[in-house]
């Protein structure tokens, strides 16, 4: 028996220092790890741009983007005047307004609505940041946005929630939660042996983010998951009532919504289940945008060249849908 042992245990150690030959020998290479921080870090819009022309890289985007000191696309200042209903909306590159100039985002458009519809006092503060998932939204919020205590924030849920990634976005700030999350967290960001078989198993290895609908890959988790969503939405409200403010989850709408006919039912989508089953777990009233395009000729809303991103037409139309929203709360607060 104790020769067994002794066998067992010569044989782990041969293999260890088999490993670690292996991983010395990968680093020596070049090889680095699979997970780098500088490509997936907690980035934000620029403070204080001045009409600063902005070019895509991929589609011909051209447009005209002015931030004030917190990095935000708005002219607000943190101080507010007594009175002030004040509304922070958050998310991703369709909030921003990715491609078109400021004041057509439906931010801008549902501020000047809602003055238009009597009420004067309105700020509507474009929060937005263009890649942003739910998790860099609660950093920011925490960071930046909380100075201006809104009294309502909306988070429009992000699509790059659901995108995959070798280490999720909380992760990569707070560490794995769990045994196994810890011990591919470790190698992502450590082991050059393990870089090496990710290259060799799966075809998109280099590739940083994946669509859900991309080649399978084992080693990828999404860069938010439900439940660190719900914990990271959890814990914006719990800030938010620090000052009496309130944070709800929107939906806009995306192609498939606004090619939807008229009576047609929307298109089940990841998104809009988890962000409907969460306002009814939380007592909250999801503000739901998808409607206000439907019947609408779709393309007229989009960029030709971008789909993915509503062009001035498309933000006008979801800007005033907002402001019909957001006058129901300023109008009824409880």
């Amino acid at each position: 028996m104790r020769s067994v042992v002794l066998r067992a245990s010569m044989g782990a150690l041969v293999a260890a220092c088999v490993l670690g030959l292996c991983e010395i020998g990968l680093r020596m290479a070049g090889v680095r790890p699979a997970y780098s921080a500088a490509r997936m870090g907690l980035w934000q819009t620029e403070p204080k741009m001045e009409n600063r022309r902005i070019r895509g890289n991929r589609e011909p985007h051209d447009f005209v983007v002015n931030t004030n000191e917190s990095g935000l696309r708005t002219k607000v200042s943190a101080m507010a005047d007594l009175g002030t209903f004040r509304v922070a909306v958050m998310g991703d590159s369709n909030v921003f307004g990715w491609g078109v100039n400021d004041g057509a985002t439906f931010a801008s458009v549902a501020q000047r609505q809602l003055r238009t519809l009597g009420v004067a006092e309105a700020e509507v503060i474009n929060a937005g940041q263009p890649g942003y998932s739910t998790a860099q939204i609660q950093w920011f919020f925490a960071q930046k946005v909380q100075a201006y205590k809104p009294d309502l924030t909306i988070v429009f849920v992000s699509l790059h929630d659901f995108n995959r990634t070798l280490i999720s976005d909380n992760e990569a700030r707070l560490g794995g939660v769990g045994l196994r999350a810890k011990l591919r967290v470790g190698l992502a960001q450590q082991s050059r042996i393990y870089e090496w078989l990710r290259r060799r198993l799966f075809p998109l290895w280099a590739t940083v983010q994946l669509l859900p609908m991309d080649a399978p890959d084992a080693t990828r988790v999404p860069r938010v998951s439900d439940a660190e969503r719900v914990m990271l939405l959890d814990d914006m409200r719990t800030l938010a009532e620090t000052w009496g403010g309130a944070v709800t989850v929107g939906l806009l709408p995306d192609y498939s919504d606004l090619t939807r006919p008229v009576g047609a039912r929307s298109i089940p989508k990841v998104s809009a289940a988890w962000a409907l089953a969460y306002g009814a777990d939380r007592g909250l009233e999801p503000v739901d945008l998808r409607e206000s395009c439907v019947g609408l000729e779709a393309d007229s809303l989009v960029f030709s060249y971008d789909q993915d991103h509503m062009n001035a037409a498309g933000h006008k139309v979801v800007g005033e849908a907002l402001a019909q929203e957001l006058y129901m709360v300023s109008t009824n607060p409880q």
